[in-house]
C-alpha cells in the first residue's frame, strides 16, 4: 500500500497491536473521506469504501437501491450513537425517506431492517467474491 510512510505497518510485525490497526484504520479512512468529499453526499460512504478497498486492488460495484439503503444504515447507525436516533433536516436532506420522521426518533420496522440487511449482505457478497478473483489468481499483495 503506497497510502503510507514505507514501513509504517510492516507485514512481519502482525499481528498489529489494537493501536496500529485503529491508526491506520483512521488514515484510511480520512484519506478516503478526503477524495470522496465532492461526491453526492448519499453516497459517500459507499464511494468511501470503494475507495479503500480499491487500494487493495480490489473493485466492486452495486446496485443503486444497495448503494442508497447501504449509506442509510450507515446514517443511521450514527444518528443512534451519536443523537439517540432523531433524524435532521440535514439527515432528510440527504435521505428524504426520512422525511416522516423530522425531528423524532424513526421506529425500526422490518421492513427498513430487511433493507439495511440485504444492502450489506449484497455488499459483503460483492467484496467477497472480487477479492476471491485476487486470491484465486495469485494477486494478493
Amino acid at each position: 500500500m503506497s497510502k503510507f510512510k514505507r514501513h509504517q505497518c510492516k507485514i512481519e510485525e502482525w499481528p498489529w497491536t489494537k493501536e496500529t490497526c485503529t491508526t491506520l484504520a483512521s488514515k484510511l479512512e480520512a484519506q478516503s473521506k478526503r477524495l470522496t468529499e465532492d461526491s453526492c453526499p448519499n453516497r459517500n460512504y459507499y464511494e468511501r469504501l470503494k475507495t479503500i478497498l480499491k487500494w487493495l486492488h480490489i473493485e466492486f460495484n452495486l446496485e443503486k437501491a444497495d448503494i442508497y439503503y447501504l449509506t442509510e444504515a450507515n446514517r443511521m447507525r450514527n444518528i443512534i450513537l451519536h443523537r439517540n436516533g432523531e433524524i435532521s433536516s440535514k439527515d432528510i436532506l440527504d435521505f428524504p425517506s426520512l422525511s416522516e420522521w423530522e425531528n423524532e426518533t424513526m421506529p425500526f420496522t422490518d421492513k427498513i431492517f430487511k433493507n439495511y440487511y440485504n444492502s450489506i449482505i449484497n455488499t459483503l457478497r460483492a467484496i467477497i467474491i472480487e477479492a476471491g478473483k485476487r486470491f484465486d489468481k495469485g494477486k494478493i499483495d
